[in-house]
């Protein structure tokens, strides 16, 4: 049912000329991606190892502020943290619960350990993981530099001969 309700869009936005060069509204990426990862209740983190490979695992990151930045807390002494600190280079993987999408977000890791900001960037139930007032929670905050998008929904679809995602890249120097 899935792969036809897919093929159906396609097929719609095909007749229609619906302009596949991701050369699309920013706008509607950008609500487009908010949608999605509202509707995620996680995301994958992915770093780089130190062998080199990339590393992936699940995250139950904050909404994106106003900026695209999202805060995630995690273990102080996980791998991604050290990960982040040689190579801060990451990227956010969302996927919309129905699987017709899916939001890539590409930028900086920052780790953080800042009290305030780890007052506020914790998140009820995680107590559970981190012991006597949030010894060994960090933060992790996300700069975002780039957005990749495909939502069949709203008609954001990859180039129908290289299949790249429509993107934006984000002005980082506000």
């Amino acid at each position: 049912m899935k792969y036809r309700y897919s093929l159906f869009i396609i097929i719609f936005f095909l007749i229609t000329g619906f302009d596949f060069s991701g050369n699309n509204n920013k706008d509607i990426i950008l609500k487009s991606a908010k949608e999605i990862i509202k509707s995620s209740k996680f995301c994958v983190l992915i770093s780089t190892g130190v062998d080199g490979y990339p590393n992936a695992r699940m995250m139950d990151p904050f909404p994106p502020d106003n900026k695209w930045i999202v805060w995630m807390g995690t273990n102080s002494k996980s791998r991604k943290v050290e990960e982040i600190k040689k190579n801060n280079k990451i990227s956010l993987y969302y996927e919309s619960p129905n699987g017709d999408g899916y939001v890539i977000l590409k930028g900086k890791g920052i780790i953080k350990n800042d009290r305030d900001e780890k007052i506020k960037y914790f998140k009820k139930g995680w107590e559970e993981f981190y012991s006597g007032n949030r010894e060994g929670f960090t933060l992790i905050k996300f700069i975002p530099e780039k957005l990749e998008i495909v939502s069949y929904k709203n008609g954001l679809i990859g180039d129908n001969v290289t299949w790249e995602a429509p993107s934006l890249i984000f002005n980082t120097n506000k």
